[in-house]
């Protein structure tokens, strides 16, 4: 997640996962141009390569999304907006409702997988920021951010 606007009044943060757009983009590319060359060893028509484009398409337009997450002091409020290609869905919560900030996922924060997540006094569940797991540091970075920015709401 990065941290594209923040100020007393708003915090916005981003999350753009360049590289499952790279890997679903080269898989397309790869398979398209097997195709297109037809120097499938074995094969006297390749269906499998036909047809795996056309997988890779519907995983790109279900997989990649990008998600904005605005903190609001004026408004009093949180917002969730999820734009996928086709689609956005936005949710809101009351900022006074935000009561932690969290990291959940496998393993330590230092090995493992990990994600973002905000919980909430009206929701049972943790609200999980990204739709992936990432094993990066940018993930406690940004859950300290967030954090602090929180923190300067009860002052």
């Amino acid at each position: 997640m990065k941290i594209i606007f923040e100020s007393d009044e708003r915090l916005c943060l981003r999350d753009q996962p360049w590289i499952v757009l790279v890997a679903l983009g080269l898989l397309c590319a790869l398979f398209s141009y097997a195709i297109w060359r037809g120097d499938i060893p074995g094969q006297d028509f390749p269906w499998p390569f036909v047809v795996m484009p056309f997988i890779a398409l519907a995983a790109f337009l279900y997989y990649f999304e990008r998600l904005e997450v605005i903190f609001d002091r004026n408004t009093g409020s949180v917002r969730l907006i999820r734009k996928r290609l086709l689609r956005t869905f936005e949710t809101r919560h009351e900022l006074s409702a935000a009561t932690n900030v969290g990291i959940i996922g496998t393993g330590d924060i230092d090995g493992g997988t990990h994600r973002i997540a905000l919980y909430f006094e009206d929701v049972a569940k943790p609200v999980p920021l990204t739709f992936y797991e990432t094993n990066q540091v940018s993930v406690s970075d940004a859950r300290d951010r967030i954090e602090a920015w929180l923190e300067r709401q009860t002052l």
